[in-house]
């Protein structure tokens, strides 16, 4: 069904201070497919993702935060 979308979770390996964590989600977040991407506020190794499924699949998920030059991995949808 068009328009549905899809969470995931991303564990980021760095410990990124909050304009590092606010660069990232504003990159992440305009990105093709994505329409969120929301770092914890209380668990800073921890991203939300929303993205559209029809648009692209979380490889290209995982590697538009990648691009941003953090290590990071796929944890699980939710």
């Amino acid at each position: 069904m068009q328009g549905d979308t899809v969470k995931i979770v991303l564990h980021i390996d760095e410990e990124l201070d909050q304009v590092n964590r606010e660069q990232i989600e504003q990159a992440v977040s305009q990105s093709r497919g994505i329409v969120a991407a929301h770092i914890n506020d209380k668990r800073h190794h921890l991203m939300l993702v929303d993205y559209e499924p029809q648009q692209l699949n979380t490889t290209e998920v995982l590697n538009q935060v990648i691009q941003q030059g953090v290590h990071a991995e796929l944890v699980g949808g939710i």
